[in-house]
């Protein structure tokens, strides 16, 4: 029976057929020849039917032995093959191999290759974790690469997803993941994102099917994990997701091998030959030979068939007889390592491309008799690797490193100056004018302005220095091994000095300065942290004190920024506790004397401090965000108290409120100041809205078509500070100004410089041309409100008539009647 075993199915079955038929036949002649001389008919007959019912018994007998024997195994091996394809099958589980002959050999090379698929999943994972650190992708990479926020929505996306589903990045970005998902396929991928979200998981991967723009299904496996901010905290998901769809018909042409094999077993071989030469990467087999030598089995698959080394050129040669020395010194090493039990992997390069090959061992009766490897085409994942890393350290508008790499840059140097007792500056750069022509020019022409400025910087900072962009318009530069702060002095001096030539944008120079601030390490601060921190507060610094300066870091600093900490929390709870008050400064007919109007201004009332002027805290408001309810409170104050003058019988009486650049940006605001006007029942023809010059010239388009809507409403326009700014006479037309309000620096010297003399008549001249009305501020003598009424000045404010005063003392002027020709 033994020798049985090595018999092949075709012989097993011919000779099963040999008993069940030729021999029973044989018998039955013979016996019935010798019979019918001795016997009669009946008796013969009986025979016969004796002899049918024992075949017929051996038929039934055997046809359960072949189902037993063959047919069963073949099911088997086909029940898997369909859990294969599905993605269900327990990659432990093992056929029983119990003979040598075609279905022994089908059932070792499965196991073979559920061995194969189990050392892939591995080494697959290994690979994965591998690229936990790189966050950012590069659209070059054929994979899919995407990010999305903490709702699921897509946040970036690079140009694969256009080849994958036909869908643009444009259109689908900030849509929902699982809008471009089959719908039997959202559920589960929902429950493990809460499983990652929950930390139960450090990441998942999970095929989906995916329906493209054609409609089609696509399968896509997914790599998912969290994507955290530079405190580590979460801030969406980043992942890969790569189109599997022709590996999955291959695994669906599998499964029709397979249900192919269920019908003619004996060809199985054939066909898995033909499966695995099919295959995109490349299955390779070694065993050791008797002089302890490793040499190859088979090899199979594209890669293989690409480089020549298919089976039939390479069976029984060695590794260095097919390789070249590096790569067969590699392999050999591996195959070593896999013979001592153990798993392993290695990298190789040919013709240009990067090779990932796993390998493992088949075993039997507990020794390794041979090794089954497979190799993948990695080629594309290096340069992804490559082009991330660039993305995680460097800056892609300037391509200069960035606050990651800077912090690495910095560390280094500060543990080195620990040991040798030595120093080193930081060197934080803003730039002052970049916001003007990032809003003026374009974001596009502000990009090109930090790819300059970063382009200066490199060539003009001492070659051991180390410049960064940290964003926006600021940038860093890290001057190590420095003696004293007199050489400092000559960098931040040269740095400086950079902006002396102008930037040319569409054929126009810009002159662009920079406020830089200086730390010094151990001086300053013992660590990045600290040093960055200090550096930043003298950087502020030198913006207070005129820009295009530079301020190194003193202890003083330190105490004025607790000190506007210290104002920015009180200030965030001023208008809860009513701490602002409105004070009012009297506008003046020129022509009647009296008052006509009031421009209301902000007082706050600090429990501790006493009254602080508006230039002390609206810096801070507007820097902070907290001008927007401020400036909201203000204009509803104003004008119910206005209302309640208008009501008492001041019918025309007018009251001017300022409004902030940062109001004025909002998208809401025509809304915000509706609902003012309607909560306070406010006559709007009364209201006049005071706009700075700098509120014009960013995003023109849309400043007109907010001012032709106050307009509409009957809101009157007032330019404040006319004069000190950048608009022309075009602007002023665009925006069809109601009023316009000469700045104080003009009025005060009017009588006594001449040059100060001729703009105040030029720009009056050219209000009364436009049918503007005209407002001095800063009125202080006589002689200058005499020179204001000879220019046909329609209205005057200021100390000569009023300072500022609260509204009772406003409504006793009212009463009184004053007038300027009492004054």
């Amino acid at each position: 029976m033994k020798r049985l075993k090595h018999i092949s199915i075709t012989k097993k079955l011919a000779l099963y057929l040999l008993m069940t038929s030729f021999l029973p036949l044989l018998l039955f002649g013979v016996l019935i020849l010798n019979r019918t001389k001795y016997i009669g008919q009946s008796e013969v007959n009986n025979v016969i039917y004796a002899f049918l019912s024992i075949s017929f018994l051996l038929i039934m007998l055997l046809t359960s032995i072949i189902t037993r024997k063959y047919l069963y195994p073949v099911k088997q091996i086909t029940k898997y093959f369909e859990k294969l394809k599905n993605g269900t099958m327990d990659l432990d589980t093992r056929l029983n191999v119990d003979s040598k002959d075609e279905i022994g050999q089908l059932s070792k090379w499965f196991n073979t290759l559920l061995e194969s698929l189990q050392l892939r999943d591995k080494s697959e994972e290994a690979l994965l974790k591998s690229r936990d650190n790189y966050r950012k992708v590069i659209n070059s990479v054929q994979e899919v690469i995407f990010k999305t926020d903490l709702d699921g929505k897509w946040i970036f996306l690079n140009n694969a997803w256009n080849e994958v589903t036909g869908f643009s990045v444009a259109e689908s970005l900030n849509k929902y993941y699982w809008e471009f998902i089959h719908k039997d396929d959202i559920e589960k991928n929902k429950l493990l994102l809460v499983s990652l979200f929950n930390g139960e998981i450090d990441y998942y991967r999970e095929t989906n099917r995916y329906i493209t723009k054609e409609g089609e299904l696509k399968w896509i496996e997914i790599y998912v994990v969290l994507l955290m901010d530079d405190d580590d905290n979460v801030i969406g998901t980043s992942g890969t997701l790569m189109d599997i769809t022709e590996m999955v018909n291959l695994q669906n042409q599998l499964s029709r091998k397979a249900d192919y094999l269920y019908e003619v077993a004996k060809e199985s071989k054939n066909d898995f030959k033909r499966t695995i030469q099919n295959i995109q990467n490349m299955v390779f087999k070694l065993k050791r030979n008797e002089d302890g030598h490793f040499e190859f089995t088979l090899v199979e698959g594209k890669i293989a068939e690409k480089f020549g080394l298919v089976t039939e050129n390479v069976y029984g040669k060695k590794p260095d007889e097919v390789l070249d020395k590096s790569t067969a010194i590699k392999l050999i090493i591996a195959c070593e390592e896999v013979f001592k039990g153990k798993d392993s992997s290695f990298e190789f390069e040919r013709e240009k491309e990067t090779f990932y090959v796993t390998l493992s061992s088949i075993i039997e009766n507990e020794e390794v008799v041979e090794i089954v490897a497979t190799t993948t085409n990695i080629t594309e994942l290096k340069k992804a690797e490559i082009k991330i890393s660039k993305m995680a350290y460097y800056d892609n508008v300037t391509e200069l490193p960035n606050r990651v790499l800077f912090k690495e840059r910095v560390d280094f140097a500060i543990s080195h100056a620990s040991i040798d007792n030595s120093s080193l500056a930081i060197v934080y750069l803003d730039l002052d004018q970049f916001k003007f022509i990032n809003d003026t020019l374009g974001h596009s022409s502000g990009d090109e302005l930090l790819k300059r400025v970063a382009k200066r910087l490199k060539v003009n900072i001492p070659k051991e220095a180390f410049v960064s962009r940290m964003g926006g318009d600021e940038f860093n530069i890290l001057i190590p091994f420095i003696d004293n702060q007199k050489e400092i002095t000559y960098i931040a001096n040269d740095v400086l000095d950079v902006f002396q030539v102008p930037f040319i944008f569409e054929n126009k120079e810009y002159f662009i300065t920079a406020s830089i601030g200086i730390s010094t390490y151990p001086l300053d601060g013992q660590d990045f942290e600290s040093l960055m921190k200090n550096a930043d507060m003298a950087m502020y610094r030198a913006k207070e004190n005129g820009r295009n300066n530079y301020q190194f870091y003193t202890n003083t600093l330190n105490i004025v920024a607790h000190e506007r900490l210290d104002m920015e929390r009180s200030l965030r709870k001023a208008i809860d506790k009513n701490e602002f008050v409105l004070f009012y400064q009297p506008k003046v007919d020129i022509k009647t004397g009296k008052i006509s109007g009031s421009e209301a201004l902000i007082r706050w009332i600090h429990p501790k401090e006493g009254i602080i002027a508006p230039f002390k805290f609206i810096p801070l408001a507007e820097e902070t965000g907290l001008i927007v309810p401020i400036g909201e409170w203000v204009l509803k104050t104003a004008l119910e108290q206005n209302k309640k003058w208008i009501n008492a019988g001041y019918a025309d009486l007018t009251v001017a409120v300022n409004i902030s650049v940062k109001q004025f940006q909002q998208n809401n605001f025509i809304d915000i100041i509706e609902d003012i006007l309607k909560e306070t029942e406010y006559n709007p023809e009364l209201l006049e809205l005071e706009i700075t010059e700098s509120i014009l010239m960013q995003d023109t388009n849309r400043n007109i078509e907010i001012l032709n809507k106050l307009k509409k409403m009957g809101i009157k326009i007032s330019l404040d500070d006319f004069g000190t700014g950048y608009t022309s006479l075009s602007y002023i037309r665009k925006f069809a100004a109601n009023i316009l309000k000469i700045d104080k620096i003009f009025i005060d010297e009017i009588t006594n410089n001449e040059t100060d003399t001729a703009i105040t008549i030029a720009i009056m001249n050219m209000a009364n041309s436009l049918n503007l009305k005209v407002v001095a501020e800063g009125v202080e003598t006589k002689e200058q409100l005499n020179f204001l009424r000879n220019q046909n000045c329609n209205e005057i404010q200021g100390y000569y008539f009023s300072r500022p005063v609260p509204s009772i003392e406003f409504e006793k002027m009212l009463i009184e009647g004053k007038n300027i020709s009492s004054v």
